[in-house]
Formats: C-alpha cells, structure tokens, sequence
C-alpha cells in the first residue's frame, strides 16, 4: 500500500502567502533541502514582547486569529479567507510537479476534506529528499518545547517575514485544553565587534570619527603627546568588548609604543595594555593590545601616546563582546 505524504490547508496557505504566489503560477520558487534546524521558540510575555518589537502582533490572541483561514472549493480551484488579514486567495493545482531526489516524478493532487486543503503525494518508491514545485521541501523542523500526545500542535499557523507563530489547540499548560502560541524566529543577529562612537575626553585627534566602525581605509589622525590622552572610542550599550583590542593603524613614520586603557560604563579604568605599532608600509596594518581585565567587560577604550608622533587610526576591534 502506498503511503501518503499530507500537507494540511494552515501550512499550505501559509507558504503560498509568504511566497507571494498561486499554486501553478510559477516554477522558479523551489528552495532546497537542508538539514532539519531547530529554531529558537519563545512564549508568554517573552512571546508578546517579541511580536510588539517586530510590528507584527499586539498579543498572542491576535496572532491566532491571524493563522485561521477559510477555504471553499470554487470553479477551478479553491479560496482561502483570512478576515482577520484582510487576505484572500485563489489557487489550483495545475502545473504542480513533485519528484524525489533521483528526479524520478511523483503523482501529486490536491483535494478539500473537512474545510483543509491536502496536498497528497505518493511516495512509496520515492528516494528522499522529495521535492514539490513551485511549493518548497523541508527547510527546518519546528517542534514544541513541551509537546504532548493530543495538544495538535500546527493546527494553526501564521507566518511574517522569518517569524512563525504556530498555534497547540488542545496544550493543556493553563487548564484542560487551554491551548498555546509558539512563536518561532531566529536568535538576533550577532554584536558588532567596532567602536559604536566617539567617547567623551577626546583630545587631539583629527576627524575622530573615521575610527567608528569597520575598516574602511580612511583614519582619525592621534597626535601623540607624551601620554596625554587621545582617541576614546565607545564600543556600544550591550556590545561591550571582554578580549583583547585589535586596532587597525597605518600612517607610522617610526616605530610606536603606545598604551590602551579599558575603561568602564563610568569611565573607570579596568586595565591597561600596551600596543606596538611596527609596521612603516603603505596600507593598513593590525596591531593588538591585550585586555588582562576579563571577564569584566569595557564599555570604552582610550589610546595614549608616548611620543611626539602622530599616527592613523582605522578602527578598533575586540576580539570578543558580550552575548546578546
């Protein structure tokens, strides 16, 4: 007996918003298989907090409402209704292709039982991964935290840009059947390791601003003068550096010693370390200072000068920063 592959109508619906298309409509929107990844899963006010912030959902009741669509089979094909969206579509299954990953091709159709649109493939002979064109294969697995026999998890979903909220209709975590909303997104993006801004004390340095940031090729000019402080740069409120400061120089008529100071929120001194600057060449060149004062992270970094000489500076990085 052949086995079925079955793709109810919330998801189905789901990715044909989220792509943008009819069933049929277009060929070229495969995506390909990866290796199954779970994504990080939030809920209750941690939940809320994050819908608010992406400008998608004033509450998790909200975005339900967002994942339940209605579908009617119509002349040609069929209708999803989504009211709380405003959204409506309608799509057919022609020009569906499915084949697996010998290209050997699959038979495919669709059809309406109970209100769900299925997606039914034959997969008996198929060699996985199984592809479904023009709708997509298997990119990550979304699973709950606290999944049970019976809560239905997937019974309802709503997507938004890289923000998946999937509704457990029978989740029992309030109550017998109280239900719950997963909400799904990736981890934020990683801290930027670059100075974030000029820092209060800066003296004798011209265009300081040009060591904010990564490396572009132009400089803050340091004028060294017998230690008195120069550039202070800020790293960032919640990117503050905890290794060793990579500062990228050029610009050296002679050899230079020089000393970093790492400095607290409140401009504290932490530690200090000292920076050679060695190379004489034309282009931009990398030198390191070492941060002794780990794990205390630095908020600020200030760069002294021993000697009547000036010198560029194209940025600074720390080695490492605080997790987000």
């Amino acid at each position: 007996m052949s086995k079925r592959i079955t793709l109810k109508s919330a998801w189905l619906v789901a990715i044909i918003a989220a792509l943008g298309l009819s069933i049929g409509q277009t060929a070229n929107a495969r995506l390909e298989t990866k290796t199954a990844q779970r994504l990080p899963e939030s809920r209750g006010e941690e939940a809320v907090n994050r819908l608010k912030q992406a400008g998608l959902y004033d509450s998790l009741a909200e975005a339900v409402r967002a994942t339940h669509y209605r579908i009617k089979a119509q002349a040609g094909g069929y209708q999803a209704v989504n009211p709380a969206q405003d959204y409506v579509t309608n799509f057919t299954a022609d020009g569906i292709q499915v084949y697996d990953s010998l290209g050997r091709e699959l038979d495919g159709r669709m059809s309406l039982a109970g209100g769900s649109v299925r997606l039914e493939v034959d997969d008996e002979a198929a060699v996985y991964p199984v592809t479904v064109d023009p709708l997509l294969t298997q990119q990550a697995k979304l699973t709950a935290g606290d999944a049970a026999s019976g809560d239905e998890f997937g019974n309802s979903v709503a997507i938004s840009g890289n923000t998946a909220v999937v509704g457990a209709l029978h989740n029992d975590d309030a109550g017998g059947d109280s239900g719950s909303a997963y909400v799904f997104a990736p981890p934020p993006p990683p801290g930027d390791p670059y100075a974030d801004a000029v820092g209060p004390g800066t003296i004798l340095v011209l265009h300081p601003n040009k060591a904010v940031g990564a490396p572009d090729g132009h400089v803050a000019t340091v004028f060294s003068l017998l230690g008195i402080p120069s550039l202070v740069l800020d790293m960032g409120a919640g990117e503050e550096g905890t290794g060793n400061l990579k500062v990228h120089y050029k610009g050296l008529a002679v050899e230079l010693l020089t000393t970093v100071d790492f400095l607290d929120a409140d401009g504290h001194k932490i530690s200090a370390g000292q920076l050679h600057l060695v190379d004489l060449s034309a282009g931009t060149h990398v030198a390191e200072a070492p941060y002794a004062g780990a794990p205390t992270p630095y908020r600020f970094v200030r760069l002294r000068g021993v000697l009547l000489l000036s010198f560029g500076v194209n940025a600074v990085e720390a080695d490492s920063i605080v997790s987000p």
